[in-house]
């Protein structure tokens, strides 16, 4: 499994949650930071 798998699956998963429980999950948003991070990364590989 690639790191891109992963992170988009995890990207499907936030964005099905509904808005409370992702404020209940402390690191909900540390983690999307971090694939949104991943993810302009991969974007900017295949940019060039």
């Amino acid at each position: 499994t690639s790191t891109r798998e992963i992170a988009r699956a995890e990207l499907r998963e936030i964005k099905h949650q509904p808005r409370a429980r992702r404020k209940d999950d402390r690191c909900g948003t540390e983690a999307h930071a971090l694939i949104g991070e991943a993810l302009q990364e991969e974007r900017g590989k295949q940019a060039g």
